[in-house]
């Protein structure tokens, strides 16, 4: 099967390099910094570099399954305002 454009090999492999989420569907490990990877290739739209540059970047995740991804951006400056859910939100001032 496929998830989010990948099958399970990729998966595996973007892991081994470290992703933990995704910015505008550019791959970030747990810094939020970057992860270049084929897959970049098969993104449309603006590059990690170009979303980086906007001044407001607005981001929403919820679920604490999804809680590595978003403690990520946040820790790499990707986001200027987050939208999530409260368990997630008392996680990240425990751990942030």
């Amino acid at each position: 099967g496929r998830d989010n454009g990948m099958d399970k090999a990729e998966q595996r492999g973007l892991l081994g390099l470290g992703a933990v989420g995704d910015v505008n569907g550019r791959l970030i490990n747990q810094s939020g910094k970057h992860v270049g990877s084929e897959f970049d290739k098969r993104v449309i739209g603006s590059s990690y570099e170009q979303t980086m540059r906007r001044p407001r970047r607005l981001g929403a995740g919820g679920g604490m399954r999804k809680f590595e991804a978003i403690r990520a951006v946040l820790r790499g400056g990707c986001l200027t305002a987050l939208v999530t859910d409260s368990e997630v939100a008392a996680k990240l001032v425990e751990s942030p």
